[in-house]
């Protein structure tokens, strides 16, 4: 059942209970087998409109029979296997928030976590293989979540459509293409939850995916429970009371031993100073010649401007001049006999230069409309139908030339893990395709200010060359994990700089 408020009397509809992680099959299990049996036997789906708020926007869905296809009873037990053969709770975080959408038809997912003091903190998004908390969308959803706890019972499912649970004035209520949600909780045995999936999609959630993802959760929580439960350990051996101090001692001096500040972040090879190859002319690019990533040599062909408007400019320009000459013909001629035709003389042959400029004008710009390589090099630009068709202004750039033999790094150094850079500070890179191969390199220069990568991620661009030692140069493209070496700190420090860090932010100290 998906409580619509949870303020309002719910006696009128009986209340979803969580799914226990059990190994052996209970009563309810067995209920719900038989449940999804009859889903798979493609029975009427129903649902039950209930009170419905303009606070919080969310619906009741009553418990009927839901209607999938024939073979949806083997996919779910077939899933249901998948996830008891996933290996470790990350595999576990990622398997529900990718595949839990082909039985559901979400169209994105997000995996809540609960940690310290109730708050859920997201640990999974699919299609993401990474996820960081503090981007400008995984804030905003969180925010979603901790309003849900706070007007509704979490431990129910819920349905609701946007801006239910948002603020209204973020960019990301206004922008984020799908309205409809379902929260999912996901719970232990004894009923508390630690964990739930916010499912997002752009109509409204039917009654069949409700009861797929109630189901789903129950195995998730017992698979999950399976992975991260106590472990039957021998109980170990009680230190003598002298050890202790020494124990004590011998850690505090570890944590004054120096060591070298280091963080990962990911790379790229970049072009080293390539040419910029802009837009010569206001107009719409015609074709892009050049192959991305091909050689070219100065006077090929790079791209062409659509010569229509240019071309009957210079057209019109021409008969122009062709109507002043013709003026000042006349006006020489006449000049002989009449004195006022003298005059006009001057003015004739003014016209005549302000109309051939127009027509030089006309014919210079008809000359750039095909675009030629300044210089020899690879040329960097995205698909070739990325330009096409596109009006374009003048200086706009539209790709570079680069030299293979000029590279550079670019490291995406997150906001989280900055440190103080010394100058030519000293980075060790390891590439996707070299992965036990480290190069050396040293930073040259970096960004006063973070911006957002294609991650979403926060990060600042640290640049970097290659040292004189390197002997192969990567191609340009290239991407693998730089570790960015800072100065020296104490272990400690370096153990606990991120606690040290919150506790500076929450204490203000």
């Amino acid at each position: 059942m998906i409580a619509a408020n949870p303020k309002r009397d719910q006696s009128d509809a009986p209340a979803l209970k969580p799914q226990k992680a059990t190994l052996r099959r209970s009563p309810q299990q067995q209920k719900d087998t038989a449940a999804v049996s009859a889903m798979a036997n493609g029975a009427n789906a129903k649902i039950t409109p209930a009170d419905q708020t303009p606070q919080t926007g969310t619906v009741r869905i009553a418990e009927t029979r839901a209607a999938t296809d024939g073979g949806g009873l083997e996919f779910l037990m077939a899933m249901e296997g998948r996830v008891r053969e996933t290996k470790n709770e990350t595999e576990l975080e990622h398997f529900a928030v990718n595949e839990t959408r082909k039985l559901t038809g979400a169209r994105q997912i997000y995996l809540f976590k609960s940690v310290s003091g109730g708050a859920f903190k997201p640990k999974a998004v699919s299609s993401m293989a990474l996820t960081d908390p503090d981007s400008p969308m995984l804030r905003w959803v969180t925010k979603i979540v901790e309003n849900l706890g706070a007007d509704a019972n979490i431990a129910e499912p819920i349905e609701f459509r946007l801006p239910a649970y948002a603020d209204e004035a973020d960019e990301e209520t206004k922008t984020y293409p799908f309205k409809h949600f379902l929260w999912q909780p996901i719970t232990l045995p004894n009923g508390r939850v630690f964990a739930g999936l916010l499912q997002a999609r752009e109509s409204t959630w039917p009654e069949s995916a409700a009861k797929v993802t109630l189901r789903l959760a129950s195995v998730y929580s017992h698979t999950w429970a399976a992975h991260v439960g106590p472990k039957t350990l021998g109980r170990p051996k009680l230190m003598k009371s002298w050890m202790w101090p020494a124990a004590i001692g011998v850690v505090f001096l570890s944590m004054l031993f120096p060591v070298s500040m280091t963080v990962l972040a990911p790379v790229e090879v970049v072009a080293d100073s390539p040419f910029v190859v802009a837009a010569p002319i206001d107009g719409i690019i015609n074709e892009v010649i050049a192959e991305p990533n091909s050689t070219v040599k100065p006077g090929d062909v790079l791209f062409n401007f659509d010569d229509t408007t240019v071309r009957n400019k210079k057209k019109l320009a021409e008969r122009e001049l062709n109507v002043a000459q013709a003026a000042m013909r006349q006006a020489v001629q006449g000049a002989f006999d009449d004195p006022k035709a003298r005059h006009q003389l001057a003015i004739a042959k003014a016209e005549v230069d302000l109309k051939r400029a127009d027509y030089q004008y006309a014919a210079e710009i008809l000359d750039q409309v095909s675009v030629k390589a300044p210089i020899a090099g690879i040329v960097i630009a995205p698909d070739k139908d990325h330009w096409k068709g596109r009006p374009v202004s003048t200086g706009e750039q539209i790709l570079k030339i680069a030299d293979p033999s000029k590279v550079a790094l670019r490291v995406e150094l997150p906001v989280a893990d900055a440190i103080v850079l010394n100058e030519d500070a000293r980075v060790r890179v390891f590439l996707d395709a070299q992965p036990l191969q480290a190069i050396e390199a040293n930073v040259t220069r970096a960004s006063y200010q973070g911006k957002p990568t294609q991650t979403q991620q926060l990060a600042y661009d640290v640049h970097a060359n290659f040292a004189d030692t390197v002997e192969v140069t990567p191609r340009i493209g290239a991407r693998g994990t730089a570790q960015v070496y800072g100065g020296t700190v104490p272990l400690g420090f370096y153990l606990f700089r991120r606690p040290i860090a919150a506790a500076r932010q929450y204490l203000g100290f």
